[in-house]
């Protein structure tokens, strides 16, 4: 009778465990991973349910390790280095981070600063964690509007794959060309490659003037002899598939071009491409998010696809009053704002609604309680947000007031505001030429 028991209960136990091996729903995890397109599902099978529930609890432990990492507030060493290098009288409009001359070496940063009638580029290095002004030259004679720093154009290479052919025909196998130039090894596809040029930054200026510089030139000696020369003032530039966009505005003239390599490797400064649009106000900002670049133009945000040529729907994110002037981009989220504006909205990226907005005009005001009152009248009276850009997991904004404020991606993309323990001030408290940088642990 005991031995009958047994024998049941181990037939419906393997039993049991066939069923759960051969049961997809206790064998297999569905995922929504964040794509180029937007999220797409991805199902991860595994041999049985046991294998599957301890990776899920190890990926589970995984990302609220790393959620508690991302939410906690980096620690920040401040530097601050004042510009004696630049002409008194111009004021720091826009930088951009540049490779190093090595792969291990520490990036450069470009700073340029003008007023309304020339401009300069500061040469930032930041070798041995010390950071000093390399060079600082003249560039141009008007005010500078744009800066970019442009990866060295892709070309082609011609790549030889062998047909794909039955058995019987293999005697009489061919060799297909692609489309390009030189030879190569056998391969599936085709593959881009560096042309052997240098990274190079592009200025662009309020005479239309946009400088194409390589990172590794000095700017004196080399800033003209790569220079294209448009009708209209320059609004923005970007980077993006191999190409460079850039938006030109005069009156209500408002034109997009797009500059692309030449066949010799170098990029083609003299015939760019003019792009087809419906944005109807300047474009002030341009961000690469996949394979798409956002333009943002009044009021609205533009998708526009670099490879087919055509734009996605426009959405209306701030009051028809305003206009866009900031926008930094992490993962799908977009966060921007407006020309003196205190709000900062978030984005989805995909679809361009809007998903949260906060506003950092009451959290200032707490950090100006024990100031003078004429003090703090004047900064609240003027505040606006002048900055934004995304580094260690952290959304960092910079304001008129002289506060740098930081809060957590995720807290402000799951509907959160800031948090009150995230400022911090120059400690010059002067607007003046300097240049503040935070090495975040």
């Amino acid at each position: 009778m005991l031995d009958t028991m047994e024998t049941d209960n181990s037939m419906s136990i393997r039993q049991l465990t066939e069923q759960m091996s051969s049961d997809p729903d206790l064998s297999a995890v569905h995922l929504d991973v964040l794509s180029s397109n937007g999220f797409e599902p991805v199902v991860m099978e595994f041999p049985n349910a046991e294998k599957r529930s301890v990776w899920e609890a190890t990926f589970k432990d995984a990302r609220a390790t790393l959620a508690k990492h991302q939410t906690a507030a980096p620690s920040c060493l401040l530097k601050t280095i004042i510009a004696h290098q630049t002409r008194p009288g111009l004021q720091l409009c826009s930088a951009t981070v540049v490779p190093g001359k090595r792969v291990d070496s520490a990036p450069f940063v470009w700073v340029c600063a003008s007023d309304k009638f020339s401009g300069q580029v500061a040469v930032m290095a930041m070798d041995g964690g010390e950071i000093s002004i390399e060079s600082c030259s003249a560039i141009g004679n008007a005010a500078v509007t744009a800066m970019c720093t442009v990866p060295p154009p892709m070309k082609t290479r011609k790549r030889k794959i062998k047909s794909q052919k039955s058995l019987e025909n293999l005697q009489n196998e061919t060799i297909m060309e692609i489309d390009s130039s030189g030879s190569g090894s056998e391969s599936s596809s085709d593959e881009g490659t560096s042309s052997g040029g240098q990274t190079t930054v592009w200025i662009g200026n309020d005479d239309g003037e946009v400088f194409v510089v390589n990172s590794t030139e000095r700017v004196r000696s080399r800033a003209r002899d790569r220079l294209a020369r448009l009708r209209n003032s320059v609004t923005s530039i970007c980077a993006a598939n191999g190409s460079v966009l850039v938006a030109t505005s005069y009156s209500s003239q408002v034109q997009l071009l797009l500059f692309r390599p030449s066949p010799d490797g170098n990029w083609d400064l003299e015939n760019p491409q003019t792009v087809g649009h419906v944005c109807q106000s300047p474009i002030t900002a341009m961000q690469q998010v996949g394979r798409r670049v956002i333009l943002a133009s009044g009021n609205s945000l533009h998708a526009f696809f670099v490879d087919t040529g055509k734009f996605q729907p426009p959405a209306e994110v701030l009051f028809s009053s305003d206009v866009i002037t900031l926008v930094a981009v992490s993962g799908q989220h977009i966060f921007l704002s407006g020309r003196k504006s205190t709000v900062i909205f978030v984005v989805d990226v995909f679809d361009l609604t809007v998903i949260n907005s906060f506003n950092v005009a009451p959290f200032v005001r707490s950090q100006l309680s024990g100031r003078e009152h004429i003090l703090r009248e004047h900064k609240m009276g003027c505040l606006r947000v002048s900055c934004l850009t995304v580094a260690r997991s952290h959304l960092w904004i910079g304001t008129s007031a002289g506060f740098v404020l930081s809060t957590s991606l995720m807290l402000v993309s799951c509907g959160e505001g800031l948090d009150d323990g995230t400022a911090t001030q120059d400690p010059s408290t002067d607007s003046i030429n300097h240049l503040i940088f935070w090495k975040c642990s």
